[in-house]
């Protein structure tokens, strides 16, 4: 993998290549998750910028405006494509998708919560595993998934945002590139929203990847 120094900078024609790279994997992955959703997911299109990790940390001002509670749960990936990524639930979320799923959490206490993390912990794996993966193939780089963690569950925004994408990186001054993709239920009004990260080590791989599918 190329030095931390060289690395080239991501520039329009690389962004906009990329989007319609993403876009195609997320086509593909909305089937996916269609089917396995009954048809209930629907995939705005998704939003790409390049970002650093303080412009990351404003983000959470966006989430504290969209819902007074979250829940949250953190996948990293590695590999030649490589990051991680945030899948995140407003106010309602997980009533609603216990009820689409007809999963059955009747139960109190230290079980009930166990039921609600394994069902967030289920559902994001699926969402992030299918969208990462789609995109890794996309631009033929390899990957792999750690398992999932649970950042939050229904807790207030203001607790949680300022540390929710954990403790600053090695790469914090470099340039990162962010999918931010919302993904609305039929007949359901609320969003969720998966933000994965793509760290900067891997963009001149991306960047490679891209050239050769252009060429």
């Amino acid at each position: 993998m190329e030095s931390l120094t060289n690395k080239p900078s991501f520039c329009e024609d690389d962004l906009d290549a990329f989007g319609e790279i993403v876009n195609i994997a997320m086509g593909q992955a909305g089937s996916l998750l269609a089917e396995a959703f009954s048809g209930f997911v629907h995939l705005q299109v998704p939003n790409i910028r390049t970002i650093k990790w303080e412009e990351l940390q404003k983000i959470t001002d966006n989430l504290i405006s969209k819902s007074s509670t979250i829940s949250a749960v953190r996948q990293e990936f590695m590999g030649e494509f490589s990051g991680f990524i945030m899948v995140i639930y407003g106010c309602a979320s997980y009533a609603i998708l216990r009820e689409i799923l007809g999963f059955d959490d009747r139960e109190s206490g230290e079980v009930g919560k166990r039921q609600r993390e394994e069902l967030l912990l289920e559902l994001s794996n699926s969402l992030a595993s299918t969208c990462t993966m789609k995109i890794a193939s996309q631009l033929k780089l390899q990957c792999g998934l750690k398992p999932p963690r649970i950042v939050a569950v229904e807790q207030p925004s203001k607790d949680v945002v300022r540390t929710l994408f954990g403790p600053e990186p090695t790469w914090s001054l470099e340039q990162a590139l962010q999918i931010d993709i919302l993904f609305h239920l039929d007949g359901h009004d609320f969003p969720f929203e998966l933000l994965i990260t793509v760290s900067p080590e891997s963009l001149p791989l991306v960047q490679k990847s891209i050239a050769r599918l252009l060429t």
